[in-house]
């Protein structure tokens, strides 16, 4: 008689035992049988599935991940928040404008695509003009500032603290 054959039988009397009621858990199935002849119970735990030590294993590391996320997340500066919220929020309406363009405006995707990067041009250049105006103005406020002006030759001159003189 094998080892398996003999957790099948009961140790008293060797008959086979009657499976009476069998539980589906989560961690696995455990299986109450009985002996016919003598009354006695035994209650067997099946091994547990290599599947399911997978799927918990993966999940405490999936767990673990999104929790060293989130606490990463708290340590942001507020303003990266704002600026990852906005753009969400420009990607979005952007979707919107441009399914709303071309469903009910008749526009197609290829003027729609064409108009979007004269768009991103124009505004590229707004960008570029409006910072070499106020990189401009910074320059002209220190040198009133400081007292000096810089000339041709990159020397600095001192200036007048009532202001311009005209020399004769």
């Amino acid at each position: 008689m094998s080892a398996d054959q003999a957790d099948d039988r009961c140790p008293y009397c060797r008959s086979s035992f009657d499976i009476v009621f069998v539980k589906f858990k989560i961690s696995g199935v455990v299986m109450i049988a009985s002996c016919p002849n003598c009354a006695i119970v035994s209650a067997e735990e099946c091994p547990r599935s290599k599947i399911l030590d997978e799927a918990k294993r993966l999940a405490s590391i999936s767990r673990s991940f999104w929790q060293g996320l989130v606490s990463r997340m708290d340590s942001l500066n507020l303003r990266f928040r704002y600026v990852l919220a906005f753009l969400i929020a420009a990607v979005i309406t952007a979707a919107a404008l441009r399914h709303g363009a071309h469903v009910y405006g008749g526009i197609s995707p290829a003027e729609i695509r064409s108009d979007a990067i004269m768009a991103i041009a124009v505004a590229l250049a707004i960008i570029v003009f409006r910072r070499k105006r106020r990189a401009l103005s910074q320059l002209t406020s220190f040198r009133r500032c400081s007292g000096a002006s810089i000339t041709v030759q990159g020397r600095a001159k001192p200036q007048s603290p009532v202001g311009d003189v005209i020399e004769r």
